[in-house]
């Protein structure tokens, strides 16, 4: 799973794996939370990517698959 933009910085990196087959959007957001728990609230308000389409929290995603999240950005 990567970690894009302002949450790859307030987690400390850009690549993050776990040992997990299959895991829902939900599960992953979670476990990412309790990770890294000074991005939780970025993780929380993350569009998540899987294999570059946008995906919910009821979305399994496999060890197969690219998972991204993508921070909310602002611009001007």
């Amino acid at each position: 799973m990567y970690f894009f933009a302002g949450l790859k910085e307030a987690a400390g990196q850009e690549k993050w794996e776990i040992d997990r087959e299959e895991i829902s959007i939900g599960e992953l957001r979670r476990e990412a939370a309790a990770a890294f728990p000074e991005a939780a609230e970025v993780i929380g308000r993350s569009m998540m990517a899987v294999n570059e389409e946008f995906a919910s929290d009821s979305e399994l995603v496999t060890s197969s698959d690219n998972a991204a999240f993508l921070p909310p950005v602002s611009g001007g």
